[in-house]
């Protein structure tokens, strides 16, 4: 296939680059060009900014394509700019969304891609955007350029950015314990992985089934904040014990004012039928996606400290006096 990607040279994008590599693929990269990974040496590359509207249909304004992902499509403009440059001269328009869509949902249950309302607009720039987006997107669809829109949670993995993980591994690794939040009800979490996007992207190709289709995207277990440290702890190999307590109580203890857990996330549950039933999506159980991601982190040559590190010795004191005279 002759497939363009918008937005390939880090993180999931970087990686649905490569596995279209890995196919064989005819792989055209449309990016700033900021960064520069290895993977480009074996790929067409256009360089270009998506926001300059005039220099972005003068890059896509010739060449024919089998499809499109669009990784880094923010807003409204953006899904109109592409889709109206691309209409007539694309096979299929895979773009990433985000279960943002469905903030103001009510919390703690099953979310359904048919019950966003992509009209609604709460004030959050991420989200609002990612509405307005699909809210185009399903306006202009058409057959003779289908769609497929993916919605994931939060993403994890190798080559991370936001490195979500190092907040609960730094801690496990210096040896003191981890402190969490314990809320009632409590956090659930669904988060999703960089591999198995790549390979829900990847399937989707020239798959008639996802045309004109929405998926979340989310790992095949559900698990509480706890169960998220604990899978951080197996895979650092670590025996700090974990203390929970609620946030307020916590914000009571000596240095710890400002203490700001990393929640991770997103507190209702995205279903993933749709994705297994059309994609044969079926993600890697979270224990080693963990793992691996935790393997990536241990090996980078420089790590900044996580988010309140800063005030670890107050949290280790605090935790401690939760544990008892055998903390």
């Amino acid at each position: 296939m002759k497939v363009l990607v918008i937005g390939g040279t880090s993180f999931f994008g970087l990686r649905i680059v490569e596995k279209l590599v890995e196919r064989g693929d005819d792989v055209t990269v449309f990016s700033r060009g900021q960064s520069r990974p290895a993977i480009l040496g074996e790929v067409s590359h256009m360089a270009g900014d998506r926001n300059d509207e005039e220099g972005f249909r003068e890059s896509l304004a010739s060449g024919d394509f089998d499809a499109v992902i669009d990784n880094i499509a923010f807003t409204a403009d953006h899904a109109r700019l592409a889709y109206d440059t691309l209409r007539g001269r694309c096979g299929q328009y895979l773009v990433c969304s985000s279960v943002s869509v469905y903030k103001d949902v009510p919390r703690y249950r099953v979310l359904y891609e048919e019950e966003a309302d992509l009209t609604k607009r709460v004030g959050e720039a991420y989200g609002d955007g990612k509405r307005a987006l699909e809210e185009v997107l399903w306006d202009k669809s058409a057959d003779d350029l289908p769609v497929t829109v993916f919605r994931p949670t939060v993403v994890e993995g190798p080559r991370d950015p936001a490195m979500h993980a190092w907040y609960y591994l730094q801690r496990f690794l210096d040896g003191g314990p981890v402190l969490i939040p314990r809320e009632v009800p409590d956090i659930l979490l669904r988060i999703v992985f960089a591999e198995d996007v790549a390979n829900a992207f990847i399937a989707a190709l020239a798959n008639e089934a996802a045309y004109n289709r929405v998926y979340n995207l989310g790992g095949e277990e559900i698990f509480t904040l706890y169960d998220y440290a604990d899978m951080v702890r197996t895979a650092a190999d670590s025996s700090s014990p974990i203390v929970a307590c609620p946030v307020a109580e916590a914000r009571r203890a000596p240095g710890l004012e400002s203490f700001s857990p990393g929640y991770l996330g997103f507190d209702s549950i995205p279903d993933i039928a749709a994705a297994r039933r059309d994609l044969g999506y079926r993600p890697a159980p979270v224990q080693q996606r963990i793992d691996e991601t935790v393997a990536w982190i241990l090996s980078l040559e420089r790590r900044p400290d996580s988010r309140g590190y800063a005030s670890r010795d107050a949290e280790t004191t605090f935790a401690r006096s939760l544990l008892g005279p055998h903390g």
